[in-house]
């Protein structure tokens, strides 16, 4: 069996999700919940853009936080560090 990197493993997680995202989308997405998003966005954890009033997250920039900041256990387990 082939052993995934990371990278990936969240690829393939978001594989269907658009290349732009609100913070809810990535919510819904990934084990991350809404409020944690937003914190991170406040924080300049995770890159963000404000578009007519809304956040934006582009796929990309959660592919590379989610790589930095998650560990990997047990194959496909994905553990947001707080």
């Amino acid at each position: 069996m082939k052993q995934f990197s990371i990278r990936e493993k969240v690829e393939q997680l978001l594989k269907n999700a658009p290349e732009c995202l609100s913070p809810r989308k990535v919510s819904q997405l990934t084990p991350i919940a809404k409020n944690k998003v937003y914190e991170l966005i406040k924080t300049g954890e995770l890159e963000s853009f404000i578009y007519q009033g809304k956040y934006i997250i582009i796929k990309e920039d959660l592919i590379i936080y989610m790589c930095e900041h998650c560990t990997d256990d047990a194959g496909y387990t994905y553990k947001i560090k707080k």
